[in-house]
């Protein structure tokens, strides 16, 4: 039977690919420039908070991964995975919006572009959300209309992939201990 822990499948790997799709071939040998750098937050400390939200969603879709007995309890999971990661985004946004712009060339649009993909995603997993809770566990199609609902979006993987992106955060997210984790997280096995 196709599971809706699909869900956090789609997530993790949406996540996985994408925010560290760049940090595969990263140097983390290379020497940083001599010339003075644009100001702003330290970007291993910025990429690190970036990366910190995206295992927290990761950590929660990774609990998906133990089949559900019932409509009703991938239901719950489902639900419990939307809040955590909706807490995490919102959490995180507010984080990067503190720590400032990273020091990097671009750096306040890389910011915008972060906080917009969090804000967003936050925001389209509430409303998934109230759609997840008000379908009925007894009906049929449960599973295939709660499939429906597992797609973040092609804004927010838009968003995503211009911080993951650029060039001048790559050695930044090989040092990042959350980056790290987050490419030691095991993949999802649904």
């Amino acid at each position: 039977m196709y599971s809706v822990s699909r869900y956090g499948g789609v997530m993790a790997l949406l996540a996985l690919g994408l925010a560290l799709g760049g940090c595969g071939s990263v140097d983390v040998n290379a020497k940083p420039p001599t010339s003075p750098g644009p100001q702003g937050a330290n970007p291993v400390a910025w990429v690190g908070t970036f990366c910190g939200g995206l295992g927290d969603m990761v950590a929660a879709a990774a609990a998906l991964n133990a089949q559900p007995t019932s409509s009703q309890r991938q239901k719950d999971a489902l639900l419990n995975v939307a809040d955590t990661t909706q807490q995490a985004f919102t959490d995180t946004a507010n984080k990067l919006s503190q720590l400032g712009s990273p020091a990097v060339g671009n750096g306040k649009q890389i910011q915008n572009d972060a906080i917009s993909f969090f804000t967003t995603t936050a925001a389209t997993l509430s409303n998934q959300r109230a759609k997840l809770a008000a379908l009925d566990t007894n009906d049929p199609n449960f599973i295939q209309k709660a499939n429906q609902l597992t797609n973040p979006g092609d804004n927010a993987t838009a968003q995503l992939q211009k911080v993951t992106s650029n060039s001048e955060l790559q050695t930044s997210f090989g040092k990042a201990p959350e980056c790290q984790r987050l490419l030691a997280s095991p993949a999802p096995t649904r």
